[in-house]
């Protein structure tokens, strides 16, 4: 179901989440042991969670029920740092680009495994959650995440997915290969991601039986073409403009993201959706 207007919505807490990532990556600046974590390390320091990231961890936030362990899918690590911090809850984090894992720490097991194939029993977790991950799997991946995804849930268990979400639907096909082993067109292009239209999500995400929408969230950006403008400002990661753009991404998410009272139906720019659901066949499926 759409939250109707006037429901309790997930509200971001801007300057906490800034700070425990801001935390981790000089933490992770510490424990640099060559240049390539030591970049990542100062990435994180200027930009601890990226403007999107602020909503996207509130859906996680707020459906879970302090679980006392989660299943993260290829997620940005920053979401299970905030999820323990809050919930203490243990998180499996994997992903299946080994140098996006971090080394094991209290309440973190990170581990290297594809999302088509998770190393986890049936009906073995009570919570799931994937941030803007499952559109980077290219054909019919993301679809069979989910039926993964069902296949781990205990009855009654809950998933979060984020997604992005535009207007239109589109791929995005680039030159290099950030992941390993992802498809290639006839041009040798690489794919990198889908974004959504709501058709194209209904379809793509939301056709495993054993999964129930419970909730349905979106946000865009306030003025169209803003967010256009904000990726050419941060097309150079470690450019002055773009840091000088990234710093201020806590004041671009509180002032330029609004929530879409009427769902993600009526999305008419750039944003994202947050599905929450549960698996069929626990107490209150």
């Amino acid at each position: 179901r759409l939250s109707p207007q006037g429901t309790m919505t997930p509200t971001p807490r801007f300057a906490r989440w800034w700070w425990i990532g801001f935390s981790e990556g000089l933490r992770a600046l510490l424990c640099a042991r060559n240049t390539a974590q030591a970049r990542h390390a100062l990435r994180l320091l200027l930009c601890p969670i990226d403007l999107w990231r602020y909503y996207e961890v509130a859906a996680v936030l707020g459906a879970c029920e302090s679980f006392p362990a989660a299943l993260d899918i290829g997620s940005p690590k920053i979401v299970a740092h905030i999820l323990r911090a809050k919930n203490h809850t243990k998180v499996f984090a994997t992903d299946i680009a080994w140098d996006a894992l971090e080394r094991p720490s209290g309440g973190m097991a990170p581990l290297q495994c594809d999302a088509l194939q998770l190393p986890f029993a049936d009906c073995s977790l009570p919570f799931v959650y994937s941030v803007s991950a499952l559109e980077h799997i290219a054909e019919c991946g993301d679809t069979f995440a989910m039926r993964e995804i069902a296949r781990v849930l205990v009855p009654g268990g809950v998933a979060v997915i984020t997604v992005p979400l535009v207007h239109e639907y589109y791929e995005r096909w680039i030159e290099t290969d950030p992941y390993g082993g992802q498809a290639r067109d006839a041009a040798g292009r690489v794919f990198f991601s889908r974004y959504y239209d709501w058709l194209s999500l209904e379809k793509r995400l939301l056709t495993v039986p054993e999964l129930r929408v419970i909730e349905l969230y979106a946000w865009q950006e306030e003025l169209g073409g803003w967010y256009d403008r904000y990726c050419n400002a941060t097309a150079r990661p470690l450019s002055a403009r773009s840091v000088v753009t990234k710093i201020f991404d806590p004041v671009w998410s509180a002032r330029r993201i609004v929530f879409l009272k009427d769902g993600p139906k009526r999305l008419a720019r750039h944003g994202i959706a947050a599905i929450v659901l549960r698996k069929q066949g626990g107490a209150g499926a």
